[in-house]
């Protein structure tokens, strides 16, 4: 009954748990060893990879964006894998992003390797979303949307992430999997007024650059990630400074710790970090602790989340204009 309960118990917050939402728009022909090594120490821990070899797509077989693909699902086989869209804050010409979504669809007819397997995607990252909230606004991304629906399948097979960066009308919530609602400084991040109010934050993803380094950033760490985790759809949170590079160009030096971090607070109890934790927790099964220490992981987990939902259950959803708002820049390899 124990062993039942763990079972429904962890399906339960597997369902629930906060994924990392990565931007993948540097150039790596090893297919990113910095994201493998964190898959390796945490497998339980699922991403959102966003693929951008161009400001947009290539259809090149060469280019890791496509040919990384196919290793990286055998390696992350609950992850998910969209093509990157910019839209100019509703300014760019809407043919110029149609006609990327359906470049993106077509990478599942194009074969990567020797076996036949393809760069088969599972959607669209819609970046620079305009966050008006007006009758032109919506239908304009209610395009994009309907069209990513139509080149990777309906909701429920397919995803869809917005990125407006600030907190929008729940229309686009209706629209998309995921929205962005936050991405920015983490100066300028505080809790829980930062987050989105509880009806969307399950459907929301918290991006935080510019965090603190050293001993600092690791006292805060904790902190922030629980916050967050495993209330939100989804996180990225690095120590890489926008005044000083891209953001999006290389992992921080908290990547590690991070992704750890988020696996702990899902609830998972897989993290691991050295190769003889597997036979240690054999040996604990043995005399009950580790039932006991996996329901105590997913007891935390839940906890977490209920905490996070309580402190933002009474924040208003604001939104406000992006003018004048520092937003990352985007500086990708041609």
């Amino acid at each position: 009954m124990l062993a039942r309960s763990l079972l429904l118990a962890a399906v339960a917050t597997a369902a629930s748990a906060t994924k990392i939402l990565l931007p993948l728009y540097e150039y790596s022909e090893a297919c990113w060893p910095e994201l493998q090594e964190a898959a390796s120490q945490n497998p339980s821990l699922e991403f959102i990879l966003i693929f951008n070899p161009n400001s947009g797509p290539v259809t090149d077989p060469e280019d890791p964006s496509l040919y990384c693909v196919p290793k990286l699902r055998a390696l992350l086989p609950g992850s998910t894998f969209v093509g990157y869209v910019r839209t100019g804050y509703g300014k760019r010409t809407p043919s110029d992003g149609l006609a990327e979504i359906e470049e993106y669809r077509s990478w599942k007819d194009i074969k990567v390797d020797d076996s036949g397997k393809t760069a088969a995607l599972d959607g669209i990252f819609f970046d620079e979303v305009l966050d008006e909230d007006s009758d032109k606004n919506h239908k304009l991304y209610q395009g994009y949307a309907d069209a990513a629906r139509s080149a990777f399948g309906e909701k429920g097979q397919s995803t869809i992430v917005m990125n407006p960066g600030l907190k929008v009308d729940e229309a686009f919530y209706a629209m998309a999997d995921i929205v962005v609602p936050y991405e920015t400084y983490f100066k300028d991040y505080h809790y829980p007024s930062s987050l989105p109010e509880s009806s969307v934050l399950s459907s929301s993803a918290i991006m935080i650059h510019d965090f603190p380094t050293g001993s600092a950033g690791t006292a805060q760490l904790p902190e922030t990630v629980s916050q967050i985790v495993p209330a939100a759809a989804a996180i990225f949170l690095t120590d890489v400074s926008i005044d000083k590079e891209d953001v999006y160009q290389r992992f921080g030096d908290n990547w590690l710790s991070f992704t750890k971090l988020v696996a702990q607070y899902n609830g998972n109890s897989s993290s691991k970090s050295t190769a003889a934790e597997p036979s240690q927790s054999r040996t604990a099964d043995s005399n009950g602790s580790a039932s006991a220490s996996a329901m105590s992981a997913l007891v935390t987990g839940t906890q977490a989340k209920a905490t996070v939902l309580s402190a933002v259950a009474d924040q208003p959803m604001e939104t406000s204009s992006g003018a004048g708002r520092l937003r990352p820049g985007r500086f990708f390899r041609r």
